[in-house]
């Protein structure tokens, strides 16, 4: 799968444009996990990057790589790195739906 594509479905996400999110572009699945650990991003944003990293690699458990790299130092903490859709369509806004329903009409993974 290329990186570029993965950057592309990220952008699609209004709270992954910009200049915020890093490992964004270029794509860095570690650096964007880094992010999205790291308390920026509100609780829209962190579902919609935990959704980009479901893509990326759906059989890898983002908690454990977030434990060993020292971006979260607890299990308590680390309950919340697995994407879970109903807990997104909660917090998205119409734009992020509409982002993950685009992705839906044709789904691939990495």
């Amino acid at each position: 799968m290329s990186d570029s594509r993965m950057t592309a479905l990220a952008m699609t996400f209004p709270s992954l444009r910009g200049r915020g999110p890093q490992g964004v572009t270029p794509w860095d699945p570690i650096a964007f996990l880094e992010w999205a650990t790291s308390g920026m991003p509100g609780g829209g944003a962190r579902r919609a990057a935990l959704f980009i990293l479901y893509v990326w690699n759906h059989y890898a458990d983002w908690r454990e790589v977030a434990l060993e790299r020292g971006f979260i130092t607890t299990e308590a903490s680390a309950h919340c790195l697995r994407f879970d859709l109903a807990e997104a369509f909660g917090a998205w806004d119409e734009h992020h739906h509409a982002a993950f329903l685009r992705w839906a009409e044709h789904p691939w993974f990495a």
